[in-house]
């Protein structure tokens, strides 16, 4: 939950104070947080902390934006990003691309700069950097592109999501596109009320509340235990420090802490949303067998490849997921939206066991 006003006191040890009071971590406080070297809390507003580090100018034909930093901590990393864009432009320019192959590129940029403004204002881009909007057409011109702007156009992905994750605690890709096509799907149920399970910092909470979705949202915030969410050394070479004992719930956002079983079965929502939920099998089929007890309908936004069925095969649980037909789906690369129920396999089912090896 968020405690801030909307118009709190820059003084840092009141708000330190406040947010201690709900929010502390296990093990460490805001106030002793902030006097850690480098890293500040964001919870006083930008009106009290915004800076403009850096002005990624792009070609006459795209609106210039500037990075208006609103997390101290994220200052370096995010200059690091804009350097990262304006390297990108510097290599392109020369390649002898086409016009409308340059266009895609300059306009490709302009989103990452707009998805990382929005990051900042703790508000969601009109389309992600990944949506069929934004990169649809690039990507069929993509495999002509050289190979050195190839890479880099790859690197830039990643280091986005590392940012993003990292300085942000934000690790879907959401937009207001994805927003409107949930807000439009949940108001048309008979029970439209929500019950968000493993929320993290709650940008799904703030954007639907801000929409009008009644929605309650918990997290065990576990994630403030983990020392590193990418391979080894990964985030430190863009820069980036991962620092997520800081977690947070975002400003605007209420998260409770509690697991999310214990959630599921206290509540009497009749829509269960999960976004990159923990993909353990084991934990998910919990969730979902609770789910298909009280038939609630559950919708499910994940990294490509980790939908219910393949994470959790029907062979072996005798569940499978049944998608619901004319629910919207995904309209973001690499990222699947799921809407539908957990429900048995008609009998008679036997688990499949591993047949024996033959004697040689």
């Amino acid at each position: 939950m968020n405690s801030l006003s909307p118009n709190p006191s820059p003084d840092v040890t009141s708000d330190a104070a406040v947010y201690d009071q709900c929010h502390k971590p296990d093990g460490i406080s805001v106030t002793e947080a902030r006097q850690e070297p480098g890293l500040r809390s964001p919870d006083v507003q930008p009106e009290h902390k915004a800076k403009i580090t850096r002005d990624i100018t792009l070609p006459a034909t795209h609106p210039s934006k500037a990075f208006n930093v609103t997390f101290n901590w994220a200052q370096v990393p995010v200059d690091n990003f804009g350097k990262h864009i304006e390297l990108i432009l510097g290599i392109f320019m020369d390649l002898g691309l086409s016009k409308p192959e340059q266009a895609g590129v300059e306009y490709t940029l302009q989103a990452y700069n707009d998805n990382v403004i929005a990051l900042q204002t703790n508000t969601l881009p009109d389309h992600s950097v990944l949506s069929e909007f934004v990169y649809g057409d690039l990507a069929k011109e993509t495999k002509h592109f050289p190979k050195s702007l190839q890479n880099e156009l790859n690197m830039l992905s990643l280091h986005f999501r590392i940012l993003q994750a990292s300085e942000f605690y934000n690790f879907a890709l959401l937009d207001k596109e994805l927003m409107a096509d949930l807000k439009a799907f949940i108001q048309e149920q008979k029970d439209p009320r929500v019950e968000e399970l493993m929320a993290g910092s709650g940008w799904l909470n703030k954007s639907l509340t801000e929409l009008g979705v009644d929605v309650v949202s918990s997290d065990n915030f576990s994630l403030r235990g983990i020392r590193t969410a990418f391979p080894e050394g990964l985030a430190k070479a863009f820069g980036i420090q991962e620092h997520y004992h800081l977690m947070r719930p975002v400003p605007g956002a209420t998260v409770r802490q509690i697991n999310a079983i214990n959630a599921l079965q206290e509540s009497d929502r009749n829509i269960v949303l999960m976004c990159y939920p923990n993909p353990n099998p084991t934990y998910l089929r919990k969730l979902l067998d609770e789910s298909k007890r009280t038939g609630k309908v559950v919708i499910h936004i994940a990294p490509d490849g980790e939908s219910f069925d393949k994470l959790i095969p029907s062979e072996k649980s005798g569940s499978t997921f049944e998608v619901l037909k004319n629910a919207p789906v995904s309209k973001i690369k690499t990222q699947i939206l799921e809407i539908g129920y957990w429900k048995d396999l008609p009998k008679p089912w036997q688990p499949v066991t591993p047949r024996a090896e033959l004697p040689q």
